[in-house]
């Protein structure tokens, strides 16, 4: 009859509406677990890019560190040869004036 039809109607209209639901939530549900992976991803990224950026400073730093080594040494060398040439000079412009 009418009544039994629109009855089927009406709860084939309920069951469409609790599919569509689920399907709904089913796919936000994807679409929250897709937006926290790329932010997940976009944190992991950063963190990267943080940490070589503090390697990348450290190296420059230590590559500095070394340089001023390497320069205050070779200061140290060339003091130290100086010194050296002019004790030389000194014992050989003495043993020159004994001899004058």
């Amino acid at each position: 009859t009418k009544l039994e039809k629109e009855l089927i109607a009406k709860q084939k209209a309920a069951d469409d509406r609790a599919t569509l639901e689920a399907e709904l939530r089913r796919v936000n549900g994807m679409e929250m677990d897709k937006a926290a992976a790329a932010s997940r991803t976009r944190l992991e990224h950063r963190s990267l890019l943080e940490q070589q950026v503090k390697e990348k400073a450290f190296k420059k730093a230590a590559a500095d560190f070394s340089k001023d080594q390497e320069r205050a040494a070779a200061e140290r060398a060339e003091a130290e040869y100086q010194s050296m040439l002019g004790s030389q000079m000194a014992k050989t412009q003495a043993q020159m004036s004994r001899y004058s």
